[in-house]
Formats: C-alpha cells, structure tokens, sequence
C-alpha cells in the first residue's frame, strides 16, 4: 500500500517544478524524495533546522543546496540542555549547518564571519536592506549585530503610535520578580504591561503583541488580559506548553483561546507569545515584558544574544520595553543588552515612566505604575472632559477618550427630552432607554367590556398584544353542568362554541370542570378529585387522599393517606417517650430502650417505694392526697401528692382566665375555676392540660392494674400483666391527643403500654428483617463472595439471639429484685405470641441463610487454594447451622407450634443432605442417613403434619439414600473412557491395581501414565489429601477395585 501512495503521489508531483515540503515530511517520505531526485535543495529558516534534519533532504541527485536564514537568530530547539552549545559539553547538536558553514565564533557577540574549510567554494550573501522596522527601532540591531543593515524607503514613513509620546522606549523599574526552578514571573510588570496594551487599543491600535521571554508570565498576562475581557490569540506551541504547565496545577486551558475558532482577523485581536515561537512574525506595535528583576543581577534569557536579537527585531511602527536596567547592568554576559541600554540612553528614550499623549488634547500624562494608568488616563484619552455634544442633545460625562469618536455606542443616562407619539405623554426614562410611557391609567376599558384599574399607558399602545381580561366569569361547564369561575377568554371562547356547535370545544371545555367531585369512594370518604378527572368514567381517578389518623400503638395518629385499618405504615415521628431521667433519641418506630434507673415515685403519706427500674410497669400503691406543698402565689396546690406540682396558673384563686375556663373533670365536665382539689386533686399531663384523678382512673383502667378495698376505697395491691391478652394502645390526651407519660400514679399501665408497643415494633422490625433477607436468597448468586455471605450470616445469627424488648426488661427487673434481695414476685408474665412469632421467624430465616452459605463454601472448597482451613470453617458453619435447627425447635416445642416445629425438621434434613453431597463432616454416610430417617419419622408423628409435608420429609430422604452410588453399567462406563478394559493399556491408561484409587471418604480417582503417584492434592470431592510422591500412595488412600466391582 505505501509502494502504491508513493507511485500516486510521483505522478502528481513529477511535472512540478516546485515542491515544497516540510523537513519532517522528507524524512517520512523518503522514497518519494528519492524518486523525485530534486537537482537544487532550497532550505527556508536554515538557522533553525537541526542538521540531522537537513541531511534528511538531500539525495544523490542533488547538485545545488541553497540556505536561506540567519544565524544570529534563534537556533534549532534542542530539548536535553547537554546536548546544546550553551553546555560546553561539545554536543552542539543546536548548531544548525547554516551557522556551522558561515562559521561564527563562539563568542555570544562580538561575531565575525569567515569561511572554515580553505577547499570551500560556496558563497554567503548578505541582505543589507530591510524592510519592517521604523530606524529607530532598526538601530538597536544595527549598532549591535548588523553594521551593514540599511533601512527601505518604505519605513522612513512609518506613523508613530497613537496614545505614546514615543514610538520606542524603554520603562525603568524596579518591580521584583518571583517565580521557581520551572518559570519566572513579574507581577507589577505583567499588570502595567496589559493597561498599555489596553491603552493602545483604545487609541486605535490595531495590530498589538505582548512578547515575554518566559512562560509564566505568559500564563501571568493571559490571566490579566482575561480580566479586561481582551480577544487573545496564542501561538500553537505555546498553547501546548500551557496546556502542560496547567496539567501540574490541573487546570484546563480555555477553548477561546483555540487559533481555529478565532474567528476576527489579527488586527483585530490582541497577540500573546513567547519569544522562542514568535520568530518569523511581526506586529505593527510591540511590548516586551523581560521578567527580570532582581539584586543578584541574574537575567536568564536576556543574556542569549539570539533571543534578543529576535526580541528586539519584531516590531514596525512602535516597541515598548519593560525591564530594570540596574539587572542587566549587572550581568557581565548580557553584553547586547547592555549595548542595547546605551543606544537608547544616547538617544533618552528611556526613564522609569512613561509618557502618554492625549490625541485629542495634546496633554502629557507621566505613568509610573498600573495605577497611574487608572488614574490618569482611564479611558485612553487624558482627564479633561470629553464635552462633546450628543445626537439627543446632552453632553457627553465621561472623561477624553480616543475610542467612539462619533458617540456611536455612548450611553447617555440624562434624562430623555422626547414625548410618546402614541398617547402624548412625556418620557421620563433615560435618554439611552427606549421611550416607553410609564403614566398609570385609573381605569381603561378592555374589548370585551370589562375595566382594569392602575395599568402602565404603554401596555394600551400595542393593538396586536391585547392586554388579558383578569376578570372571573361564571359559566356552567357543557356536560357536567357544574358552575365554575373561568377567565373572561375562556368564556368568551365557550360562548363561540355554543354559538356554532363546535362539539370538540365542548368537549375540551367539559375537561376543565375543576368542581370537587364529593362521591363517595370505597373506603367511605368523598372523592377529592376534580370533577373532570371522574366525570363519565367507571371508576374515580387516583386514590383517596383523605388522611388516615388512625390512632397508632405509640398513641401518634396515621399521617399516611387513606388505606385499610392493617396497613398503617410505621411512625416516622420522633420517639415520645420519655421519664424523670431522660428521653428516647430514635424513632418512633423503632423499640425504645427502657430506662434503667430507680424509679423515683415517693411522697409523704407512704413510706413505701418502687424496688423496679423506672421503666418497669411500678409494683408502689398510688396514693389519692392532695399535694401539702404551697404555690408562688401563697395557695396550696391542687395537684396530686408525689407528683409534679402544677404552677400558679393552674390555682383556682388566682389562676390564668384561659386555664381556668378548661374541663378538668371529664365526668360532671367541671372547669377548673369550679373545681375543688380537696374533693379530687388534679394530675398535669406534659401537654399541658390537667384532670381529676377520677376522670383519668376511669379513662385509663386504673382498677385493672390495682385493687381496691370496697369498704375504705384505698389501693390494696397490685393485679398480674400479662403481654398474653394485651390488645388496648398507648393512651393519649382526651383534649389533643398528645401521648401520655411522665405521671407517678398511672406509670404501671402507661409504662405496660409502652412495653406493648415496643413488643408491635419488635415484631415489625423482625418482619422487615426476614422479608429483605427472603430477596436477598431470591435474588442471590452463585458468583456472590463469600466474605459478604459471611457477614449477612452474622447480621442474622445477631438478630435472631437479640432480646425482645419484654425480655429485656424482664432481666433488668431481676438486677434490682435481687439488689433489693426480694423475692421475683412473678407479677409480670412477659412471654407473649409477638414476641415468640418474632423470634420463631428470625431463628428461621438465620437457618435458611446458613444453608445457603454452607452450600456455596462447599461448591467452592474444591477450588480453593487452602482446603484444611476452609474444610475446618465449613465445619463450623454446620454446627452452627445445626445450633440453630436444634434451638429453633426446643422453641416451636415450648409453644406448641407444631407446624413451625415441622418446618425446623425439614431444614434440619436439608442441612443434612448438603453435608452428605459433599462429604465434609466428621460423621460416615451410614450415620448421616440414621439422621435423616429419626427426623423423617420425628415429622411423621408430629400434630398438623399433612401429606405435602411427609412428602417433601421422604424426597429428601430418598435423595440421601441415593447419593453417590452408581449402577455397575454406569461405573463400567466410566472406566471404559479411561482404558480399554480390566488389566488392558489404552493410551497410558491401566487396569485397577495400579491407576484407579479412592480417598479417605471412598472417592475414586484415577492417576495417568505409569500409575505412581507423584504428588499430592485434594479430592474434588470432600476435599480430602490425595495423591503421594515417589511412586508411593498416601496411607489414607487405597485402590479403587473394590468401588467398581461393586
């Protein structure tokens, strides 16, 4: 194919007389070069190409070499600093052949010409006369490396820079630099190096490039111009290095700054380059910003007569140098640019200012920094007042500037002298604004005859948008004939489409009715949907969206949407709980830890405490005194003895009119301005509100929890709980509904309720558990490591020996009995169906979970690459299995639950049958199908065993039976793929005695070749040691006759 594009490209090229191409496209192309054999070489820009790269063009047809290019510019770019000439190493591979031909000294200045080789018979020509600088910038190259360089008539008529005094000058200062081992930077010098390019394009300026000799202050200036919203052109090769300086910061560069989506011209664009990539260009006005600028005198590039020479050699009509003498004085190899000072200074042209000319005024103004620049001269001209006369009339308010001569973009903000043709009125906005009448009209009449009031006089001026009727219109809607308010359009459009019978309209106006439908729906509230949505259909759209407030167990109301009276999702609200000691953090849907601490129930008419934990249902007698304590107003309480006292504001005497005129007895309905606390003292709820305490011993049971003496009416003794036939929820406020807690006297039944309640969450929670791991085995695979199997093991073994709440209480309970050395009183009968329910589930799901690890570790124990240790955490695994099995059992047994007992047993058979699939137990086939048929048997004499049941007890039975035998065909089968018979050789294959053995557990295994066992492994099996070495079996393992006789 290349054979090929190289003939295509020949016929092309081989009738031309000229081809040019690049020096890297004839080193890639070098049998088409070969082919053209070109008699003369014409090299452009030699000074900068690398004589390797040269050579590559020549042929040995060639006959004339002609080099174009200057020597005394930059040289070929020679990445490794070793192999240049500035090393001294005597690499030189940056002297290009045009400079080694001319043969220059090696001094950096002072440059002679002479020809090397005597035999040398080729000729230099020199061009004397040039064409792009103004003399005076000319002059600095002239007097140093050019003696002989003449101007052309053509530069004598350059104009000078508009916005300078001076067309050349050099800017003295002292502005330090900074910057590390990769780049320099100058950051006062980078600021005012940017305000006089700005300064120039305000003045006209067209053709504008800032030159730096170094890279950072390249990205420095890109950074500044971007803040003066400047349009940037960057050279391609300097784009790529600030893309590499940027990827060490991870930044990116700006895509504006792409040459191929600028999309002006160049003089109309701001140029930003580095001096290495600007050789060959030129710009009418040039600003150089040297960097440099230290004590040390150190100059880096400035001292490279080269680059200098580049440097100074690019502008036309104007140059501006920013640099601090004082630096290059300082360096001995700086001489150019020492040399350069001294012309300049001959001709003062410099100074630490600079001085720019007002076009319009004349006037001087003498800058010295960037901020002389925005004080001075801020808009490019001078500080005197434009003055000038606008087209409206006013006078232009900025200050001088050069740029909108004719005011064609000013903003005049006077205010605006014209009237509205429209309506008469006069404009009162800005001149610069579009006149707009902002008179506000009382009242105008719309179309339709309606008005609107306070409207803006330019909203009446524009007949095509008219201005929309806000008024309300009632209309009865075509089909459901409901009355409804509808804009004044829409009415007038539904009139129209009576008028001409427009059924379509019709229709579409039927399915705005926005009239609430009120049907009854199914759960017995009216349908909140808009008529439109239900009207003519079979069913109402959407569901009901009616609030349940369902009082839930924790005595929150259902904040859910209407749904059956079973399906109240958990409450998502904070936990209410709360005591003397602390309140619960979770919420309310999760169990609440009960509190701990004593309980702190006392007062002075019993001497007799509550020995239980303050979150146990209280064992004390409540006590029916009123409190003896005395208010801060001087009257005595009317709360309950042992209990908080109720405050001032609850005094019948003289206490807050709004709390004074609430029912507190809830019997007589009694208000508490009425009420005697002597006759029934009153109890405060956290809510706030307070009642008698016969209101509440009837609206909480007390008489269940207690017994009293019929006779005398005191509280006797306490009677038995039971969680068994608890079916009541947590009370909450008969006024608010707030959840009721923090009382002494009713904290048995209040703290039995919260234990009911924390038994519902129990029970949910355990549901939730065992329904997400249920997915998890629906959903699981194979490929699923084993460390995850592992934890979510462990995450429900945890859960399923986590306490219900009950019995965690019942354990705190027996702490304090036997602190206190009493005697458990047995009063509280905890046990209950939620609680065995939940536990039953969990025990359960943690066995399902179990076997399905002990399968997958005994698919992938052949494969591992340590079978002991993961033989020995298989074995742990069906114990642990089997711990489960067995307890879950012991369990259903003690609560009769028989069938969940069934369920254990079946489990327990499948544990049994995975054990016996892959071998990895401890006990022999023989007892692990003794096992299997106790437990067949065990399931078969159970109560509720159906024959479904009995069933799947007898197909994993028969499974084990059948497990691992073979038939004598089947067997013969498999010996007949590996040899050709008994004692026959078929491919090294042999007969029993030597070649087929069996493991430990009775697996067979063949070993190829001789027969002798060479090495060990594990069986695939059971994971057993297999194998030998030196031709010798393992004594564990034997040969296999008697497996395939049998």
């Amino acid at each position: 194919m290349n054979e090929l594009q190289t003939a295509s490209e020949k016929r092309i090229m081989q009738n031309a007389k000229i081809v040019g191409m690049t020096t890297t496209g004839c080193a890639m192309h070098q049998e088409l070069v070969r082919c053209l054999a070109p008699k003369v070489v014409l090299i452009e820009e030699a000074g900068e190409v690398l004589e390797a790269h040269l050579l590559s063009c020549l042929t040995s047809a060639t006959q004339h070499v002609i080099q174009i290019g200057d020597h005394m510019q930059l040289r070929p770019l020679v990445n490794e600093f070793p192999l240049s000439f500035h090393s001294n190493r005597g690499h030189d591979l940056d002297i290009s052949m045009f400079e080694r031909l001319v043969g220059t000294t090696n001094s950096t200045f002072a440059l002679k010409v002479w020809i090397i080789h005597n035999d040398y018979v080729g000729k230099l020509v020199t061009l004397d006369t040039q064409r792009r600088m103004s003399p005076d910038i000319c002059d600095l190259i002239r007097y140093t490396l050019y003696p002989s360089l003449e101007d052309g008539p053509n530069v004598l008529n350059y104009p000078s820079i508009k916005g300078f005094e001076h067309s050349l000058w050099f800017f003295d200062h002292n502005f330090r630099e900074c910057g590390d081992d990769v780049s320099h930077q100058n950051h006062e010098e980078a600021q005012l190096t940017v305000d006089l390019a700005h300064h120039a394009l305000l003045n006209g300026t067209g053709d504008i490039v800032i030159l730096t000799p170094y890279l950072g202050q390249l990205k420095l200036l890109r950074g500044r111009l971007e803040a003066k919203h400047v349009r940037l052109v960057l050279e391609e090769k300097d784009i790529e290095a600030l893309r590499e300086l940027d990827s060490d910061e991870e930044e990116n560069l700006e895509p504006e700054f792409e040459p191929s989506v600028d999309s002006r011209t160049l003089k109309q664009c701001l140029r930003l380059s580095t001096v290495d990539n600007f050789q060959g260009n030129e710009a009418d006005f040039v600003l150089i910003s040297t960097v440099r600028s230290n004590e040390q005198g150190s100059t880096g590039f400035l001292k490279v007569f080269n680059r200098v020479n580049v440097m100074l050699s690019r502008a036309r009509h104007g140059m501006v140098i920013l640099g601090s003498s004082s630096t290059l004085r300082q360096c001995r190899r700086a001489e150019m640019f020492q040399s350069v000072l001294d012309i300049l200074e001959d001709k003062e042209l410099i100074g630490n200012y600079i001085n720019l000319k007002c076009q319009r005024h004349g006037t001087i103004s003498q800058i010295t920094n960037s901020k002389d620049v925005q004080t001075y001269v801020p808009y490019g001209g001078c500080q005197l007042p434009c003055n000038v006369r606008l087209s409206c009339g006013h006078v232009c308010a900025k200050l001088c500037h050069p740029d909108d001569a004719r005011h064609k973009t000013n903003v005049c903000l006077e205010p605006c002298m014209r009237d509205i043709a429209a309506c008469g009125h006069l404009c009162t906005l800005k001149c610069c604004d579009t006149c707009k009448c902002m008179e506000i009209l009382p009242i105008y009449r719309l179309v339709c005859g309606h008005q609107v009031v306070n409207i803006r006089c330019s909203e009446t001026h524009d007949k095509l948008n008219k201005i929309p009727c806000k008024t309300k219109v009632l209309v009865q809607i075509p089909l459901c004939k409901h009355q409804v308010e509808v804009k004044c359009q829409d009415a007038i459009e539904l009139a129209t489409a009576r008028r001409t019978m427009n059924t379509n309209k019709l229709n579409e106006f039927s399915q705005k009715c926005t009239v609430v439908c009120n049907q009854l729906l199914s759960c017995g509230h009216p349908c909140a949907s808009p008529c439109s949505s239900c009207f003519g259909k079979p069913g109402h759209f959407g569901v009901c969206k009616h609030p349940c407030e369902r009082t839930l167990p924790c005595g929150h109301s259902c904040r859910a949407f209407c749904h059956p009276a079973d399906q109240c999702p958990p409450c998502d609200r904070l936990c209410a709980t709360e005591c003397a000691h602390s309140s619960c953090p979770g919420l309310c849907k999760a169990p609440c830890n009960s509190c701990s601490e004593p309980c702190t129930w006392s007062c002075s008419h019993s001497k007799t405490t509550c020995p239980l934990p303050c979150g146990s249902p209280c064992i004390r007698l409540p006590c029916d005194e009123r409190c003896e304590k005395t208010l801060s107003c001087g009257h005595q309480c009317p709360g309950l003895c042992g209990e908080i006292c109720l405050g001032p504001k609850y005094c019948s005497s003289c206490g807050d009119e709004n709390v004074l005129s609430q029912v507190v007895d809830l019997i007589m309905h009694t208000t508490l301005r009425d009420h005697d606390p002597n006759e029934s003292p009153l109890v405060m709820w956290p809510c706030g509100h307070c009642f008698t305490i016969e209101s509440m011993d009837g609206y909480l049971n007390l008489s269940d929890y207690f017994i009293q003496n019929r006779l005398t009416g005191q509280w006797a003794d306490f009677r038995p709980l039971t969680l068994q036939d608890m079916e009541s929820q947590r009370k909450s406020c008969p006024l608010c509904r707030f959840p009721l807690f923090k009382v002494h006297r009713y904290s048995r039944i209040l703290n039995f309720h919260s234990l009911y309640e924390n038994e519902l969450k129990y029970l949910k929670e355990a549901i939730a558990i065992v329904e997400e791991s249920k997915n998890k085995r629906t959903a699981f695979q194979e490929s699923m490591a084993l460390r995850r199997l592992d934890k979510w093991q462990r995450d429900m073994l945890k859960q399923s020996t986590a306490p219900a709440p009950s019995l965690e209480m019942a354990t705190k309970e027996r702490h304090y009995f036997e602190k206190a050395k009493m005697d458990d009183l047995n009063l509280h009968r905890y046990r209950n169906k939620m609680q065995s329910k939940a536990q039953t589930m969990l025990l359960m799901e943690a066995l399902e979970v179990s076997l399905l690890v002990v399968r997958s570790m005994s698919d992938k124990l052949p494969e591992s690459d340590k079978p002991e240790a993961k033989r020995m955490r298989l074995t742990e695994k069906i114990s642990e299995a089997e711990v489960l099995a067995a307890n879950g059992l012991e369990l259903c047994i003690s609560l009769s639950s028989w069938r969940s007992a069934i369920d254990f047993k079946l489990l327990h058979m499948k544990l049994l049958l995975l054990v016996l699939q892959g071998g990895h137990y401890d006990l022999q086939t023989k007892e692990l199908h003794s096992k299997l048929k106790v437990a067949l048997n065990d399931i078969r004499n159970m109560k509720m065993c159906t024959q479904e049941l009995s069933s799947q007890a007898q197909e994993i039975y028969d499974k084990a039976v059948k497990m691992g035998k073979l038939t004598k065909a089947e067997k013969d089968a498999i010996f007949q793929a590996f040899a050709g018979g008994y004692g026959q050789v078929n491919d090294g294959f042999g007969g029993f005695g030597g070649h087929w053995y069996q493991c430990p557990n009775g697996h067979p295994y063949v070993i190829t070749e001789c027969g002798g066992a060479m090495q060990t492994y594990h069986c695939f099996e059971c994971g057993a040691e297999i194998g030998g070495s030196d031709h010798r079996l393992l004594s564990s393992n034997q040969s296999a006759q008697t497996y395939f006789q049998s």
